[in-house]
Parts: C-alpha cells; structure tokens; sequence
C-alpha cells in the first residue's frame, strides 16, 4: 500500500496544476496513515489498477465475467487497492 500511495501522490504532484489544499491535506493523511503489519492491507498480489465495470467482459447469457480488459496500469500492491477504486 506504501508504494501505491507514494506512486499516485507523485503523478499527482507531477501533472498539479494549481494547489489543492485538500489534496495537499489526503495525500499527507495518507502518508500517515499507511497501513502497517496487517496481511490484509500489506499483502502483495497483482493488481488491476483500473478497475470498473466498463473493463470488463460479461458472458453473452450467463451471470459471470469472462474477461477483465486494460491492464496497463496493473502493478504489484495490495488488493485493497483494486477494491477502494471499483467503489
């Protein structure tokens, strides 16, 4: 989770185009509060990255998914990463 939150607060500072005191203010809350010595929060896995309904694929006349598309912005991180986004 510590690389994620260090990896999105950088693309957020790199592409800043006027300051946000309530960015400025999530990004330091986040840092202080990045998850330590949990399994659920510290476990590695591949993650999506980007996922949201319109990335994925349902089966024609079946309740199922059968594919998961775009996985461009997939990295190793905590599966919580993937969860917080799709909600």
């Amino acid at each position: 989770m510590e690389r994620v939150i260090n990896t999105w607060t950088k693309q957020y500072k790199d592409s800043e185009t006027e300051t946000i005191k309530e960015m400025d203010f999530i990004m330091d809350w986040l840092q202080k509060h990045i998850p330590k010595n949990n399994n659920f929060f510290t476990k590695n896995s591949i993650i999506h990255g980007d996922f949201r309904i319109d990335n994925l694929i349902f089966h024609a006349t079946d309740i199922k998914i059968v594919a998961v598309l775009d996985w461009e912005l997939s990295t190793l991180g905590s599966p919580i990463a993937d969860l917080t986004s799709f909600c």
